[in-house]
């Protein structure tokens, strides 16, 4: 399918830009700096070779064939693009960072490596005592879908909540997806943006997971590949 990737591509790296940016700069930072204080330290995982292992969030995964990880640039380059979330950019594990410091750490990101259009990235963020990843998902969608109405003149479209089972671990799950029309672009395609999130601690495990119909198998087939560190 031929689609519009060069608008595929910029929506996308807006639209992740703008999740991360919804941890980064909320009321979440604001409630960690001035608030009552809680565990924000987080140790970094890490890649040998094409398999990625993080102790602190207990999974694993092999890289499949048909995607890639990021390059430490790219990883650099989420830090460039948003102000107090820095990045696992060196890709090296056990190294410590404490979240009240930052808004949030970037720990891995991996993309399809044909079209590169559709990607994970797994960040973590710190969390106000009582709030719930249902929650930390209501005001990603409410940032994000206002986002794209206003910057691409496009409206969203909530997709069902409900959870999803990765490395034996429940993740609530939320997002929207958008519809493109061939009487604009080269042919129809969905873009799809699930938010799975789930409280450890005192803080948030966020898969941003960007996909279109093509794609679809793919990324899932990845989500469902990775497993407990243990």
């Amino acid at each position: 399918m031929i689609k519009a990737k060069k608008y595929t591509a910029i929506l996308i790296i807006l639209v992740m830009a703008v999740s991360l940016f919804t941890a980064c700069g909320s009321d979440i930072l604001g409630g960690i700096i001035g608030g009552e204080k809680g565990n924000y330290k987080i140790t970094a995982g890490g890649w040998d070779g094409d398999t990625f292992t993080s102790e602190w969030s207990n999974i694993t995964f092999t890289v499949p064939e048909s995607m890639r990880k990021f390059t430490n640039r790219e990883m650099l380059d989420i830090t460039l693009w948003l102000e107090g979330a820095i990045s696992n950019h060196d890709q090296s594990a056990g190294v410590e960072r404490d979240l009240s410091k930052w808004g949030a750490f970037v720990d891995f990101a991996v993309i399809e490596k044909e079209a590169e259009e559709s990607y994970v990235i797994v960040y973590y963020v710190g969390a106000n005592k009582n709030e719930t990843a249902q929650d930390f998902i209501n005001e990603l969608e409410t940032e994000n879908i206002n986002y794209v109405i206003t910057e691409f003149g496009v409206t969203p479209v909530k997709t069902p909540r409900s959870t999803m089972r990765i490395a034996g671990e429940t993740f609530q799950k939320g997002g929207y997806y958008i519809e493109f029309t061939d009487s604009e672009y080269d042919d129809d395609f969905t873009l799809y943006t699930d938010y799975l999130v789930r409280k450890q601690g005192d803080l948030f495990i966020v898969f941003v997971v960007e996909y279109d119909d093509i794609d679809e198998d793919i990324i899932m087939q990845f989500l469902n590949s990775i497993k407990t560190a243990g």
